[in-house]
């Protein structure tokens, strides 16, 4: 039994405790029920003041994170210099893909003045509707300072190529 089992540990203040008159009846001492409301008074204080620090932990993480955007918000620089963006791609893998890469090119970088998009891609493969639909992209009107180069680099294998091609005609500050 647990009783037999706490007395060969040899907590004898524990065998007292359980061998008392009062034990396990509902007429226990007053000191003995004393002590248990100090403990649970302590208790409810202890986890009451977690509680608390706990919510005052999450403002202060909330009111930080704030800061920091705000502060990112104001030590961000537009860029006037031209950029150019260089994508080089090979057709049949990425095409599914292209022209939302292109389009979060040309629309979502706001702080850089003018853009310049390179698309450079080969293909094994004559893919007309794939390359129409580029072309296509191109000639669309595009937002302020952003444009949209299409080549399709012949003879070219190969992604280095593909970059070969373009990096010497670039005059852009930032490539």
């Amino acid at each position: 039994s647990f009783e037999s089992c706490l007395r060969s540990v040899d907590m004898a203040w524990i065998s007292a405790w359980l061998d008392s008159p009062g034990y396990g009846t509902a007429d226990e001492p007053e000191e003995l029920t004393g002590l248990w409301t100090v403990f649970f008074a302590i208790l409810l204080c202890s986890l009451t003041a977690q509680v608390l620090s706990l919510a005052g932990l999450a403002g202060v993480a909330v009111r930080a994170g704030i800061r920091h955007c705000r502060l990112r918000r104001q030590t961000l620089q537009r860029i006037e210099a031209p950029v150019a963006v260089v994508v080089p791609c090979y057709l049949p893998n990425e095409a599914p893909i292209i022209a939302e890469t292109i389009n979060h090119l040309l629309t979502k970088l706001e702080d850089v003045e003018q853009i310049d998009v390179y698309l450079l891609y080969n293909t094994p493969l004559a893919m007309p509707q794939e390359e129409q639909e580029l072309q296509a992209l191109a000639a669309q009107v595009h937002p302020p300072g952003r444009r949209l180069f299409v080549d399709k680099v012949a003879g070219s294998k190969s992604k280095a190529e593909n970059l070969n091609h373009v990096i010497p005609t670039l005059s852009a500050t930032y490539v």
